[in-house]
C-alpha cells in the first residue's frame, strides 16, 4: 500500500466533504478552504519527515556496505523500497517482537545497528504523530500512516493494537489468538487449533470424532459426505470442507492472510471515517461491527460443487468458484492441476465487500458494474508464500495472466471501450455478450483496477476505493448517484484514458517477453 500524493489526499477531503462514506454534512467555502489547508500541510509534513528519513538510511546504507554488513545492508534497502517503490512493497507484520542488538558485535558495527533501529523509531514516531493529528480531517489517511509506520516499528504501542494486535510476552497476536491459548489450545501447523494436550495423539495419526478417538484414515472417509466434514474456525472465517482437515487449515490461513492485507489496504471502502477515528481512541485493537464469520465451504470435486448448487444455479458447471449473494457463503472446489487460490481470493474480494453492510442489495445493477469484477480480477494475482515468521504475501504482479490480456486486448486487438462508457454497463449488460466480447471486457476491467490501484504510486487509489464504497452502499440513493471516477479523481475521462494506455504501454515495456503468470 502506498502513501496517496497530494492529489490522493484532495480525493480523501472530498469523499468527507460529500459525505460519500458518512452522512452528508456542509461545509461553507472557508472552512472548506481551512481544511484543504491543512490536509495539504499534513502532507507537506510527511513528505519532509520521509525525505529526512531516506537521506538518513542512504547514509547508514552506506556505512553498511564499508563494514560489509550485507544483512543490515538489505534490511535498509528494504525500507527504502517501501518509501520510493511503485510496487507494493510493504509486509505483513512480525509475530516476534524486534530482539535486542547483541552486544559482543564490534563496538562500530552495534553503533550503526541502534543507529538504523533509532531512525526508524523516531521516523515511526513522527508518523504517529501526523496520524493523530490528521485523524479528524482525513481518518484514510491517518490509518495509512498507522500501515506504514509499523513496516518501521512494528512494537509501537499504540499503533500495533490499532491492526488488531495485543501484547503477550514477547510475541504479538490477536485478541483470538490469546484467548486460544488461554483456553489451552495450539495453532499447530497442518491441524490448526487443537488442544494442547491432544497434540500427540493428532501427530501419531489419531481424531477425535464426537466422544471417542477414531484413525485419521477412519475419518478422512467419514468426512467424504459433506454434511460431515471438517468444520474449520478462523478468526474470520468458518471453513466447511471435505476435502481434509490439512487443505481446510490451510486454506483458512490464506483467507486470513489476504483479510488482512484487505482490511488495511481496503481502508477508505471498508471502515467509515468515524470507524477509523474510533481506531484511535480503541486499546483493544480494530473494531468490529459484525459478529459472525465469513462462510466458505470447500468441496472435495468439481463433481460434488456442482450437485450441491446445480439447483439454484443451473449455470454452476461453468465456473470454478461461486459468491452466492443470498446465502453469503462463497463456494469452492479442489482441483489439484488449476490454481485454485486464484478463484478463493476473487470471490473472497466479493465476499469480502458485499458483507461490508448488513443489508441485503444489488451491486452494479445500473452501472459502474467493470469494477465489481475488475477488483475482483485483480485480486487474482494476490500471492501467498509461507515464511519462518508466517505468511507473506504479493499482489498486482504485472505478469499474471490476467493483465497479460488487459494488455494483449488492447495493444494487439486494439480493443477498448472509453471508460465514460464501460462505466454505464450495468450487471446485465455487461454480462451479455459472446464469449470473446465477455474475455475482452474482463480483461480490460482487469487492467482497468491496476491502474486505479498503482497510477503514480497510488494516486487514484483513494478515489477508487470511494468508488466501489459508494456502489456497495447499502443506502439506496448512494447507490443510484454513484459519482464517476472523473469527479472523483479531478481528471477527465478523456485523461483517464489517454493516461491508462500509456500506463499499459509503459506496463508492457516493463514485462518484455516475460511468460506470463497463471
Amino acid at each position: 500500500m502506498r502513501i496517496p500524493s497530494a492529489l490522493a489526499i484532495r480525493a480523501t477531503l472530498l469523499g468527507l466533504c460529500f459525505g460519500l462514506l458518512q452522512e452528508p454534512m456542509i461545509l461553507d467555502n472557508r472552512l472548506f478552504a481551512q481544511t484543504q489547508h491543512q490536509l495539504e500541510k499534513a502532507y507537506e509534513d510527511y513528505q519532509e519527515e520521509t525525505a529526512e528519513f531516506v537521506s538518513k538510511l542512504q547514509s547508514l546504507q552506506q556505512q553498511a556496505v564499508r563494514l560489509g554488513d550485507r544483512e543490515l545492508e538489505q534490511k535498509i534497502a528494504d525500507r527504502l523500497e517501501i518509501l520510493t517503490s511503485d510496487g507494493e512493497a510493504m509486509k505483513p507484520l512480525p509475530r516476534k517482537l524486534q530482539p535486542a542488538i547483541p552486544f559482543d558485535m564490534p563496538a562500530e558495527l552495534r553503533a550503526l545497528h541502534v543507529q538504523f533501529r533509532q531512525a526508524c523509531e523516531d521516523y515511526a514516531g513522527q508518523l504517529y504523530l501526523l496520524a493523530r493529528r490528521s485523524q479528524r480531517l482525513a481518518p484514510t489517511f491517518a490509518f495509512e500512516l498507522i500501515n506504514l509506520l509499523l513496516q518501521f516499528d512494528p512494537d509501537h504501542t499504540q499503533a500495533r493494537p490499532m491492526r488488531g494486535y495485543v501484547r503477550q510476552g514477547d510475541e504479538w497476536m490477536t485478541a483470538f489468538e490469546r484467548d486460544k491459548l488461554r483456553s489451552r489450545e495450539i495453532d499447530h501447523p497442518r491441524f490448526g487449533w487443537i488442544r494442547e494436550d491432544d497434540r500427540e495423539r493428532y501427530e501419531a495419526g489419531e481424531r477425535p470424532y464426537h466422544n471417542t478417538w477414531i484413525s485419521a484414515e477412519k475419518e478422512q472417509l467419514l468426512r467424504q459426505n459433506f454434511t460431515q466434514g471438517w468444520d474449520i474456525e478462523t478468526e474470520h472465517f468458518q471453513i466447511k470442507t471435505n476435502v481434509s482437515l490439512e487443505k481446510g487449515v490451510e486454506l483458512g490461513r490464506k483467507l486470513e492472510t489476504f483479510y488482512d492485507y484487505f482490511i488495511s489496504t481496503f481502508a477508505p471502502f471498508y471502515n467509515s471515517p468515524e470507524q477509523i477515528r474510533q481506531l484511535f481512541d480503541s486499546t483493544t485493537g480494530r473494531s468490529k461491527n459484525r459478529s459472525q464469520r465469513y462462510e466458505v465451504h470447500f468441496f472435495r470435486s468439481k463433481q460434488e460443487y456442482v450437485e450441491r448448487l446445480i439447483r439454484r444455479i443451473p449455470q454452476i458447471a461453468m465456473t470454478n468458484g461461486l459468491y452466492q449473494l443470498e446465502d453469503r457463503v462463497s463456494y469452492f472446489y479442489y482441483d489439484p492441476e488449476a490454481n485454485n487460490d486464484a478463484t478463493i481470493f476473487h470471490e473472497a474480494t466479493h465476499q469480502l465487500m458485499y458483507e461490508s453492510h448488513l443489508a441485503q442489495r444489488d451491486v452494479g445493477r445500473e452501472g459502474h458494474f467493470w469494477i465489481v469484477e475488475g477488483i475482483a480480477c485483480y485480486m487474482e494475482s494476490f500471492q501467498v508464500t509461507e515464511t519462518p515468521d508466517g505468511f507473506d504475501y504479493s499482489v498486482g504482479d504485472p505478469r499474471f495472466i490476467r493483465f497479460y490480456w488487459a494488455r494483449h486486448r488492447l495493444l494487439e486487438e486494439d480493443y477498448y471501450v472509453p471508460l465514460q462508457v464501460f462505466s454505464k454497463l450495468g450487471m446485465i449488460p455487461y454480462q451479455q455478450g459472446d464469449q470473446q466480447t465477455l474475455q475482452q471486457r474482463y480483461s480490460q476491467a482487469s487492467g482497468l483496477a491496476h491502474f486505479f490501484m498503482h497510477f503514480e504510486n497510488g494516486v487514484y487509489r483513494t478515489a477508487l476505493m470511494q468508488y466501489l464504497a459508494q456502489i456497495y452502499h447499502s443506502n439506496p440513493s448512494i447507490q443510484r448517484n454513484v459519482q464517476g471516477l472523473d469527479k472523483l479523481t479531478g481528471v477527465s475521462y478523456g485523461t483517464l484514458d489517454r493516461q491508462y494506455r500509456e500506463y499499459i504501454q509503459d506496463q508492457q515495456t516493463m514485462v518484455g517477453d516475460q511468460i506470463p503468470i497463471q
